[in-house]
């Protein structure tokens, strides 16, 4: 991992987890899923440590939204903590109703570090005016975060995904964390757009994972990953270095039609079955001479190229 990532990932560990203003913990051991909507919606911040929240918490009802639209969006105004809490019922910012689709809308920080998720979690194509933060947590259902808005960054690191995981379309838009993840079924990462470095470094594939039509306008960073299903990054650009050294692949891997506008490390990577790279873009050469490949795996290598120029950003 390069210093700068570095520091990015201790100032990360370091940023305040709490709500501006001050705050008032709720007082009962096993608060309700209303217990928790109700404070929202007066525009207070909710703050909750070891907790067991019962029900299923419905975010949307926490903030105001215009009726009758085909789309609209849920103003929640207070922050939302919570340390080491579990969740017995489903967690959800997203609603479909007979008139429309309803989004939570988060004017402040929302944190989730150390929880449990007994169901699922859907922030789905919820907007976070400041950061979205699930870490160290352990969601047993379907986790879904397509199509969200997290104009201040995502923190993910060591979260472990026991579902389906859907990430897709997802917008980072601050320093963002993704370190020593977990996913133990399908990850579905395509068409993730991110303003700032993805460091997915240390985490495991227990599935396919799939990362086509992502857009990094910084540095991809696998290191030291697995992946035990097929991997794919198809239609891919990334403005900074993509680095996977010392990662472990078990299934196929293909990067077709993809885009590299910095250094590409894959020093001390395995792979166990075919690799098929094509029709890609490289600012320089890939070294590929510190690489292990498994007996009877195939490589492809066809069509790419190496840029001669500045790439176009605007692609």
């Amino acid at each position: 991992m390069s210093i700068r990532s570095l520091i990015a990932a201790a100032l990360l560990a370091l940023s305040p987890l709490g709500c501006d203003g001050g705050h008032k913990a709720m007082a009962s051991d096993k608060p309700s899923a209303d217990d928790v909507v109700k404070k929202l919606k007066r525009g207070e911040c909710v703050a909750m440590e070891g907790k067991h929240i019962s029900g299923d918490v419905d975010l949307t009802k926490a903030g105001s939204a215009a009726q009758g639209l085909p789309e609209t969006r849920a103003e929640v105004r207070g922050g939302l903590v919570f340390v080491n809490c579990v969740f017995e019922g489903s967690v959800s910012g997203r609603l479909q109703t007979g008139s429309g689709l309803v989004t939570a809308d988060f004017a402040k920080d929302v944190s989730f570090v150390g929880c449990v998720f007994e169901k699922d979690i859907d922030l789905g194509q919820c907007t976070f005016r400041g950061r979205l933060r699930l870490e160290r947590c352990a969601v047993k259902g379907e986790a879904r975060l397509d199509g969200a808005v997290a104009q201040g960054g995502a923190i993910l690191n060591q979260t472990e995904f026991e579902g389906k995981a859907m990430l897709d379309g997802m917008r980072l838009g601050g320093q963002s964390g993704f370190a020593g993840m977990k996913f133990r079924q399908t990850a579905i990462l395509q068409n993730i757009r991110a303003e700032c470095d993805v460091m997915m470094v240390d985490c495991e594939f227990g599935g396919i994972c799939d990362l086509s039509r992502i857009r990094i306008e910084g540095d991809l960073n696998l290191s030291n990953s697995e992946f035990a299903g097929r991997a794919e990054c198809r239609d891919g650009r990334i403005y900074g270095n993509a680095t996977i050294a010392g990662a472990k692949f078990g299934g196929n891997v293909t990067c077709e039609n993809t885009l590299i506008d910095g250094l590409v490390r894959i020093d001390g990577s395995e792979f166990g079955k075919d690799v098929e790279v094509t029709r890609c873009t490289f600012a320089e050469r890939p070294d590929t001479q510190a690489i292990k490949i498994s007996d009877g795996a195939r490589v492809k290598a066809s069509g790419n190229r190496l840029s001669t120029q500045p790439l176009n950003t605007t692609l």
